[in-house]
């Protein structure tokens, strides 16, 4: 990889910084990876193959990492949070940085990728950077979990996160299609959704729960109960399947006029 001059890295959000470094084993423990079928359509939508560079902004664990590192790209896993930064897996080539300082070269990346990430970053010096990195033509894809609430226990878990947040939900607040309108150095946006099933056990949806930057942040005692209160709503379970929807957000690097790449 073409790393660029070292640049300033702007300060990690605490929340994400505190949440995250407390919460990085149960993060890999309980979360759920991405959906096959969303990996297969950006390995398609942008060629990846060996001799590809992706970058993958704000990679957590290294979930999706390791799911884009099978299509035989070279993957670029960028995570400011050392505890989660030391759980990825060997073999992935994973960096300190963030999604307004990446430490690549211009004109690098074939595609960058963030997932479960965006909400997290400040969108206008982010995306700067992103086309910094990005070859021409060269693809973003932003990608999340979205948990279906037809899903009685869906529902549930969101109920017991609204009862107890440290922190406001940011998500709503960082709307990609919004972010990326006024932003004429990306085509349109293009959004595909592939279902997702999360199978996992008790222990592992607690730790879901206990992933959460906003239930990681709580008091001892507020966090044990709400630990509590995750745990009943599985008590009897044995193998547990939870629903999603993995949205996927796909742009290439280009004028807004441009004829925009079918899938």
């Amino acid at each position: 990889m073409t790393r660029g001059p070292r640049r300033a890295a702007p300060s990690v959000h605490p929340w994400a910084e505190g949440g995250f470094g407390l919460g990085a084993e149960a993060y890999e423990r309980g979360r759920p990876g991405y959906a096959v079928a969303a990996v297969d359509f950006l390995a398609a939508r942008f060629e990846l193959a060996p001799g590809c560079l992706v970058i993958d902004l704000g990679a957590g664990t290294g979930k999706l990492s390791e799911l884009l590192a099978a299509t035989g790209a070279h993957v670029v896993a960028v995570e400011p949070v050392s505890a989660m930064r030391a759980l990825i897996p060997i073999g992935i080539e994973a960096v300190e940085g963030t999604a307004e300082a990446i430490p690549c070269g211009d004109n690098t990346a074939d595609a960058v990728t963030c997932a479960q990430s965006f909400h997290w970053f400040q969108p206008g010096a982010a995306l700067a950077e992103i086309h910094r990195v990005l070859r021409p033509e060269g693809g973003l894809a932003i990608l999340a979990n979205v948990r279906d609430e037809a899903d009685p226990l869906q529902r549930a878990f969101l109920g017991v996160l609204d009862r107890y947040r440290a922190h406001p939900n940011l998500e709503a607040g960082s709307d990609p299609p919004d972010v990326l309108a006024g932003d004429s150095r990306f085509a349109s946006p293009e959004l595909h959704r592939f279902p997702h099933v999360h199978r996992l056990d008790a222990d592992a949806f607690v730790a879901q729960a206990a992933s959460e930057s906003s239930i990681a942040l709580l008091d001892d005692i507020a966090r044990a109960n709400a630990l509590r209160d995750f745990r009943a709503l599985v008590a009897d379970a044995g193998e547990i399947e939870l629903h999603y929807s993995t949205e996927v957000f796909s742009t290439r690097r280009g004028a807004r006029d441009q004829k925009s790449h079918a899938s």
